[in-house]
């Protein structure tokens, strides 16, 4: 869904303005709306990130934290100002369950020659699988000697390092140009395997620990 509002908003918005629009309208539709199952040769992240169990924690404490703002808000700045209040918090929870959601929803895939990288409501890059230079299983912070995109909502497992820089597009429609990214899946040794397999024989296929 997500894809295909990009598509439209492109067609009647200028590229910034309907790639913000699209992003608005992807975070109600992925909260609320149903949603098709992955395919079994997508690689998902939501379950390797951790993120269901901070979301619970952070729904319990918005929740509580949602009433006592609100009259106390209403208290002391009134009526108006309890109501963005309420409209600010409500749409805080909803983009949490979008995304959550969409974690489950929008996964990483090997489309042919290209890996496409998607991380929920976060991030998205699609990588030539040609323009590999370098596969790494993280074990220590990442180093900041590449321009980096971290496409996942939890400890990253894998960063491809690229020939060629790439755009990722991210919240809102912002861009960044990277030569390394970052993510994490449910199944590492599959997808270490898929991409080795795609990649090909050594040298072009690097995996190692990152040393710094």
């Amino acid at each position: 869904p997500y894809d295909r509002l990009r598509a439209a908003a492109a067609r009647v918005l200028s590229n910034a303005a309907g790639r913000a629009l699209a992003y608005e309208l992807a975070v109600g539709r992925y909260a609320l709306g149903p949603l098709a199952a992955p395919s079994n040769d997508a690689f998902a992240g939501r379950r390797a990130s951790g993120y269901g169990a901070l979301l619970a924690g952070i729904a319990v404490a918005a929740a509580m934290e949602l009433v006592g703002g609100h009259v106390l808000v209403r208290h002391l700045w009134g009526d108006l100002a309890a109501l963005v209040h309420l409209g600010l918090s409500g749409y805080a929870l909803l983009w949490l369950v979008g995304d959550w959601r969409a974690l489950g929803a929008r996964t990483t895939t090997l489309d042919g020659g290209t890996l496409r990288v998607r991380c929920g409501l976060r991030w998205l890059a699609d990588v030539p699988v040609a323009d590999i230079e370098a596969v790494y299983h993280v074990r220590r912070p990442l180093p900041s000697d590449r321009p980096t995109v971290r496409a996942t909502a939890g400890t990253p497992q894998f960063a491809l390092d690229l020939r060629r820089p790439v755009v990722a597009e991210g919240p809102y429609g912002l861009q960044r140009t990277v030569t390394r990214v970052a993510l994490s899946v449910d199944d590492p040794d599959r997808f270490g395997a898929a991409l080795a397999a795609a990649v090909g024989e050594a040298p072009l296929l690097e995996v190692s620990t990152m040393l710094n």
